[in-house]
């Protein structure tokens, strides 16, 4: 299957109207979770099955972009700490030690402990983009993800990561949504507990956290592939909204888990 198809498919599933269900999580209602009024420290797992017919069963294997600058910055093949490519103080792309630099909603950041075993692909038109495996035992993880600064209507309310996903022959994928201060995570998590492996075509992933606490700077979201295989991510949205509006979105009617 070529990018180019692949591509479109992506197109026709976003315009449909109506999906089936499919969540993961524990099934227990948010109300008898706690009282309407209690704040949860919650992160909320769903996905969505199209029933669209054209989905790929099998996406092709993720391949670099060319011309993207990120793929020319010198990094380490083997397993390292947590770094990060970002800009330096002068604007130069480096492979750097993670500080949870501020990418902003324009930039999808590669970062990980094994970026030197993965390929990475984020088209500059809003194409899919994915994460693959570039030998045959990677060793570590490879993640794309973007952290903004916290604004003042994030405050209260919750947030909602949602994108559609793909994967062919992947070992592990992991998506997660986080609210970060200067001493570290103060509220979201990860999907370890749930997370996503083999081969299938184009499902909806829903993450959301909340309410963000007022000792939020920054929020952080994305995907991470570990081992094997590739994943491919469409239609990223970051969205806030209020506790009633959580509550209705059509592939997640109240499936909660405490992070802990």
């Amino acid at each position: 299957m070529s990018l180019k198809t692949f591509a479109l498919t992506t197109v026709s599933l976003c315009s449909l109207a109506g999906v089936s269900n499919a969540q993961t999580g524990t099934k227990q209602p948010l109300d008898q979770q706690a009282g309407a009024s209690e704040p949860l420290d919650i992160v909320v797992v769903g996905r969505r099955r199209t029933r669209l017919e054209p989905s790929p069963k099998t996406p092709p294997r993720c391949v670099r972009r060319s011309g993207d600058p990120a793929d020319l910055v010198r990094v380490e093949n083997g397993r390292s700490d947590q770094r990060v490519i970002a800009p330096d103080k002068r604007g130069v792309l480096k492979w750097q030690a993670d500080r949870e630099q501020i990418s902003g909603s324009d930039t999808w950041q590669r970062a990980g402990n094994g970026i030197g075993h993965y390929v990475f692909r984020v088209p500059e038109n809003g194409d899919p983009m994915c994460i693959g495996a570039a030998v045959a035992s990677p060793s570590g993880f490879g993640q794309l993800r973007q952290i903004v600064k916290t604004t003042p209507a994030m405050i209260g309310r919750y947030l909602h990561f949602s994108a559609i996903v793909a994967a062919r022959d992947a070992r592990e994928i992991r998506f997660w949504l986080a609210a970060g201060g200067y001493g570290g995570r103060v509220m979201g998590g990860d999907t370890h507990r749930n997370p996503l492996h083999g081969t299938f075509g184009w499902q909806q992933l829903d993450v959301i956290v909340g309410p963000i606490p007022v000792g939020a700077e920054h929020v952080s979201y994305g995907f991470l592939l570990s081992g094997s295989g590739d994943v491919w991510l469409s239609e990223p949205l970051l969205e806030i909204q209020t506790r009633e509006q959580v509550r209705k979105i059509p592939s997640l009617p109240t499936t909660l888990k405490r992070e802990g």
